[in-house]
């Protein structure tokens, strides 16, 4: 296949084929799969993202495969996530079905829409180009059967990383409603555990954020090992706090020029945060309690979902 046949089929994060994809000399490559990456702002693409800067010092020239943005339902876009990784780094992002025609249907999931999409792109990628594994890093658990179909086909080893546990009974367990309903949900959990028993058993790798995923995983597969998972939690880099240093909202949320002290909390909430903030509260009941005047300084903020 010639590259302008393949360039129909792709989008690029930088320049064509013939000028990106020969890998640097003597650097091993690695197909990168993250449907979710910047501009778009999702949790799940962090990890990817963080690595990226780190990847060539080590020996590895990254390719990404990502969905392009505006294929993405509900995706918030933060441009200054593109200035936290290498520019020259190669993006290939796909399209595939755009949610505004498929919502009347019912289907929103990005892999039911852009899956094949992905698919086909890395079948392309991996039939033109030597890559010496490829690694899944997203929580769209079925792109983490492309490995065994692309390790029988193409001889590539793959590697996935678990940022949340793919077959899981927390909603059940919880009583809660999961995310799309108990229908699609059910689905999603039927086909999860058809799925994860054959990525396991072909992966040449099994990274996750926590050491419980060894334990949880061969619970759920006896013949499975916990000690094949490699504990690689969630990091951070000083490089975000020079970029975002740098960036002046035009409305700030804070005035941290008005002589108080501010504490700020940046993320979630949830029930599953109640302890911390009591014992946070109770400290500075206490702290009120023997310091009146420089308790009435101090202002809580919690910004996030």
């Amino acid at each position: 296949m010639k590259a302008g046949d393949r360039r129909s089929r792709f989008r690029f994060g930088c320049g064509q084929l013939a000028e990106c994809g020969v890998a640097r000399r003597g650097m091993k490559k690695v197909l990168i799969v993250s449907p979710h990456f910047p501009p778009i702002n999702a949790p799940d693409m962090q990890r990817v993202r963080l690595a990226l800067p780190y990847l060539r010092g080590h020996g590895w020239e990254p390719t990404v495969l990502a969905v392009a943005p505006d294929f993405i339902e509900g995706g918030v876009r933060e441009p200054l996530l593109e200035a936290t990784y290498p520019a020259d780094v190669r993006v290939v992002r796909v399209g595939g079905l755009r949610p505004q025609f498929t919502r009347w249907a019912g289907i929103g999931r990005l892999w039911w829409r852009c899956g094949r999409a992905l698919r086909r792109a890395g079948e392309d990628l991996l039939r033109a180009e030597r890559f010496e594994v490829v690694l899944c890093s997203t929580t769209q658990f079925s792109a983490f059967a492309l490995g065994p179909r692309w390790r029988a086909e193409f001889g590539v080893p793959f590697v996935v990383d678990y940022q949340d546990p793919w077959v899981s009974d927390y909603y059940a367990r919880t009583g809660t409603r999961p995310p799309g309903g108990a229908l699609k949900y059910g689905l999603s959990q039927w086909a999860a555990r058809r799925q994860e028993p054959a990525v396991l058993r072909a992966a040449s790798g099994v990274i996750a954020v926590s050491g419980a995923y060894g334990a949880m995983l061969a619970r759920l597969y006896p013949w499975f090992e916990a000690a094949r998972v490699r504990v690689l939690p969630f990091g951070a880099a000083a490089a975000d706090l020079e970029v975002a240093g740098r960036h002046r909202p035009a409305e700030p949320l804070i005035d941290f020029a008005d002589g108080r002290v501010h504490h700020v909390y940046a993320g979630r909430g949830g029930p599953d945060m109640r302890e911390a903030l009591t014992v946070l509260f109770r400290a500075y009941r206490q702290f009120r309690a023997s310091h009146p005047a420089e308790a009435a300084r101090m202002k809580f903020h919690f910004i996030g979902t």
